[in-house]
Parts: C-alpha cells; structure tokens; sequence
C-alpha cells in the first residue's frame, strides 16, 4: 500500500487525502491501468504513490445505489511489519464479527449499537495484538502474503476461536462484478479486495460541483469493503457514473470517509465477501 507498513505513504494519507490542493489540476477520469507483475505477493514495501483530484461540476446528481453494514465501520491500522496490509485487512473483518461473537478479540469492545445500525469503536491494544497474530499467521516469515496465505491464515485463527468461515467471489469472468458485491453486503458479509494498484479517496462537496481527492499507489494492497454509493453526474459534456465502495483503507490516518472508486487507476485482482458464522 503504500500500505501502512510503508511510513511515507501513512503520513501523505493522513495529513493529505482530505482536502484537495486547490493548486492541484483536475484529472480526467482514467480506466484502469496495471501495474507490474509482483507473483501474486500483496504487501509491496517500494511502490510509488501520488495525489491529485477530479472536480466535476453538474446540474443535477442522482444517488443510483447505497449501502452500508454499519454506521461506522472497523478501521483498524496497526501496522506489525512491512507488507502487512493483508493481517489489518483480516483484522477490520475480524472486527467486523467480534460485534457479534466478541470472544473474537477478548477484552476488546467492539461498539455501541444504533437503532437498527451499529457503531465500531477503534482499534486498541487487543486489536493491535489480533493483526499482529494474523500476520504471522499469514505472512509466515516473509514480507507480504498471496491471497491464498490471506485465506489460510483468517480460516485459521476462525477455527481456534471455533468458528467456521467462508469466501464467496464477486467476481464474474475474471472482472470485478458490482452487483455480486452488492448481492453480498446485503447478506451483511464484508468485502476483502486484492488489487494490484490503488486509490483512496475523500469527496468534498461544493456547490453545484464535486472535487474527488485521490492518493493513488502502485503497491499491491488488500483492503475491506463495508458500504457503497454510485452517483450519476449531469455535465456539461454528458452524463458521468461513479461506483465508490466504503473502504477500511489500512492506512494510518484512514476514516468512515474514505472510499475506493473502483474504476479509477486500479486492478481488482480478486474480490471475496467473507462469513464468520
């Protein structure tokens, strides 16, 4: 990532990544671009990232689809090493579940609830201790783990703790699908993304325009879906749909604001909601 074993990356996305530069140039919208072929490994410890901003501006916005799992979700960050994004990802989806099961992570609170909707708390020394132990679980003396070490070591701590755990794809003929991913929070399972290049963003809200604030890395990275929000944009230059999922980034200064915009400067390598039952 300049995920969050990578300090650099922590500190621009702390202190950057909420308001946008006003001397920074809009940015086209772009596809997604691939990055370089890293053996199936998530967690690189040299990528490059960089900040910029999409300004849209509009005469009408439309909320086409949302969804959440809980009116704050889990945004756990500790970071036990480099190349440990995936052991803070399984540590948000832990987190997730301890609201339910909270011998997950003894002594740990997980939240309050809120009429029909919960409220996460943050991390603390347990949380801190469950993604080191995930860690070792998954990355087994190296730095970083594939998806299959991610898998390994999230179905093991499950089964110490006496539960059991499944993976179900939201993908469809090798792309991501939108809708399975939705199909699948609606079940209340969270999303774990495997991507090979990223972005986090912010949407700062102006008046008849939007400014999207982006950090974009070229690291492999895992991060946890926990909500969605499309929009379709009227503009000047036609109509502009925007798909953005609610996003535990990993990173050090990461928030209940922060979203991945799924098709700006990423590859979503593989997606899997998750049960702990």
């Amino acid at each position: 990532m300049l995920h969050l074993g990578t300090v650099a990356l922590s500190v621009v996305m702390a202190f950057t990544i909420g308001v946008a530069p006003a001397s920074m140039k809009g940015a086209e919208k772009e596809e997604p671009i691939y990055y370089m072929d890293t053996d199936g490994v998530y967690g690189d410890n040299s990528p490059t990232s960089y900040n910029t901003t999409v300004k849209i501006t509009y005469s009408s916005k439309t909320l086409t689809a949302t969804g959440s799992l809980a009116f704050s979700h889990p945004t756990f960050n500790s970071s036990p090493a480099i190349g440990s994004c995936g052991a803070i990802a399984g540590g948000n989806v832990i987190g997730f579940y301890d609201r339910y099961d909270e011998n997950l992570i003894p002594n740990h609170v997980s939240g309050t609830p809120i009429l029909n909707t919960f409220s996460y708390n943050y991390g603390d020394i347990y949380t801190d201790a469950l993604i080191k132990q995930l860690y070792d679980y998954m990355a087994e003396g190296g730095v970083g783990m594939t998806e299959n070490q991610f898998k390994n070591g999230l179905t093991r701590f499950c089964n110490e703790k006496g539960k059991s755990i499944s993976f179900t794809s939201c993908m469809s003929y090798g792309s991501f699908d939108y809708s399975k991913m939705q199909t699948n929070m609606k079940a209340n399972q969270p999303i774990v993304f495997f991507l090979s290049g990223y972005n986090v963003m912010q949407i700062n809200i102006g008046e008849g325009s939007e400014t999207l604030a982006y950090l974009v890395s070229t690291a492999t990275h895992i991060m946890v879906g926990f909500g969605y929000k499309s929009y379709s944009y009227e503009t000047p230059s036609g109509t502009q749909n925007y798909d953005f999922v609610s996003i535990s980034s990993g990173l050090v200064g990461s928030s209940n604001f922060d979203f991945f915009d799924i098709h700006y400067q990423t590859h979503i390598d593989d997606a899997l909601a998750v049960n702990i039952y």
